[in-house]
């Protein structure tokens, strides 16, 4: 429709200039209609010659025509009584381009100011295309205003003859405008214009006068306000920055040992107080603002909402992926400190069951992640046990020291909880008993399972009541 509107409009323009040629020329078709004085001749050049140009009429185009044309008919007499009183100061041939001037310089001026800002425009680099050429997936163009998305870029390029824009929430600037900016952080809006309507509403009422003349009467009662539409559209386009965040969920490991992700992608502003970019066009004629908002709800918004659903997929599996594998690096890493603390602890009961020559028959113990050791018991078949927690440690012969073991109740459960046993050791240590006055005993294994207690309790009973004497005690 663009093209053809342009046609049309160079038509015109021809056409008028072809009229204005055939009668400042005498031509033989202007000649067959008599002989034409100044009114007669500008008459038939302003309405036959540039009369179509007034459609569609308004009023200043009506204003301005009229004015060209009586300023044509009446200016020469006075420029020509001027040259004759002051000719030496001014040639003749300059005061015709002055008259015309005067005459068509308010109809002229604008359109010559529109076209050189048309000729710019038009002129510039599209932003249907990119650098390289290449057009973008959808595309807008009409009456001065250019819009593409570009899905392979991921943008959002417009570019419009004449809008109010501004940056950053700062002041309105008028004129044209050009913006390049990520799609998924843009929105569009092409709505119609709205005016607010009063219908008053009120009852009609007939009569009589007292000599009979018939009368009609209009009694107002109120009225609705209602919004009807003014036939213009109003374009919107902001930019506003956002931050895509994962939300909920995160990597845990399945029963069959495969990881899985539960977050979800949510788009946040970066500036809530105001949008990065905005362009505003508040008078769009119905025919462009119509066609722009059906292109743009059918053709464009389907294309945008596939690209973000693939874009966000896209983002929420590399999210995933970093987070299995920093899920897989702590995990290992969590095993490799189990190893190091089992080792570490391991190397601290060898150190003692060696100096007593205790053996690895029996052997349980406790831990932390850091390889502290909360307790330790070994034995062996020999007799010879070593045992420690954390304050405390001894080795040596569990017949020569008498030991004794017994599974206690260490706490009384509540509230659903079990009660909690632990391992009770009791040795005779004579030189403990006067330095401390109290029995030497080890209090180990809390919470462990009761059989495991009960099989450790009969085991120390047992190894003490052997015969075979050993050496005493080695602290």
């Amino acid at each position: 429709m663009l093209w053809m509107n342009r046609m049309l409009w160079i038509a015109r323009v021809a056409w008028g200039c072809c009229v204005t040629y055939c009668v400042w020329t005498g031509s033989p078709i202007v000649a067959s209609l008599g002989r034409m004085d100044r009114f007669s001749a500008w008459t038939l050049i302003v309405l036959v010659g540039w009369g179509p140009m007034l459609f569609p009429p308004t009023v200043p185009k009506v204003a301005k025509m009229a004015w060209g044309w009586a300023v044509s008919i009446y200016l020469p007499n006075a420029l020509n009584a001027l040259y004759y009183a002051m000719g030496f100061l001014w040639p003749k041939p300059l005061y015709w381009p002055l008259a015309l001037a005067l005459a068509w310089g308010p109809a002229v001026f604008p359109w010559l100011a529109r076209a050189r800002r048309s000729l710019a425009f038009w002129g510039g680099a599209s932003a249907l295309r990119d650098a390289a050429g290449r057009k973008a997936d959808w595309t807008f163009s009409d009456d001065g205003l250019e819009i593409a998305v570009d899905l392979a870029r991921r943008e959002l390029r417009l570019r419009a003859k004449r809008a109010r824009w501004r940056e950053a929430g700062g002041d309105w600037n008028v004129g044209p405008v050009e913006m390049s900016r990520p799609l998924l952080e843009c929105s569009l809006r092409c709505d119609a214009t709205m005016k607010t309507v009063y219908n008053q509403t009120g009852v009609q009422g007939a009569g009589m006068t007292a000599n009979g003349q018939p009368v009609s009467v209009f009694v107002p009662t109120g009225g609705t306000i209602s919004e009807a539409p003014t036939g213009r559209y109003k374009l919107s386009v902001e930019h506003r920055e956002a931050a895509w965040k994962v939300v909920g969920g995160g990597v845990f490991r399945r029963h069959d040992g495969s990881l899985s992700h539960l977050g979800t992608l949510r788009k946040e502003s970066l500036n809530i107080g105001g949008p990065k970019l905005a362009v505003e066009m508040v008078d769009l004629p119905k025919r462009v603002g119509a066609k722009l908002a059906a292109a743009w709800g059918k053709e464009a918004a389907p294309k945008i909402a596939a690209l973000q659903k693939s874009f966000e997929a896209e983002l929420l599996a590399e999210r995933k992926a970093a987070d299995e594998d920093a899920f897989l690096r702590d995990e290992r890493a969590a095993r490799e400190r189990s190893v190091f603390a089992r080792e570490s602890a391991n190397r601290r009961i060898d150190e003692l069951r060696a100096g007593a020559g205790v053996g690895k028959e029996f052997v349980d113990m406790a831990h932390t992640q850091d390889g502290v050791v909360l307790w330790a018991v070994a034995a062996d078949r020999e007799g010879r046990a070593a045992i420690m927690d954390q304050t405390e440690r001894w080795a040596g012969s569990l017949a020569s020291a008498r030991a004794r073991a017994s599974v206690e109740l260490a706490q009384k459960g509540a509230g659903g909880v079990p009660d909690a046993f632990e391992l009770v050791i009791e040795l005779d240590d004579p030189e403990f008993e006067r330095e401390r006055l109290a029995k030497r005993r080890f209090k180990i294994m809390r919470s462990w399972p009761r059989e495991k207690l009960v099989a450790w309790a009969d085991r120390i009973q047992i190894l003490a009541a052997q015969s075979a004497v050993h050496a005493g005690p080695e602290r």
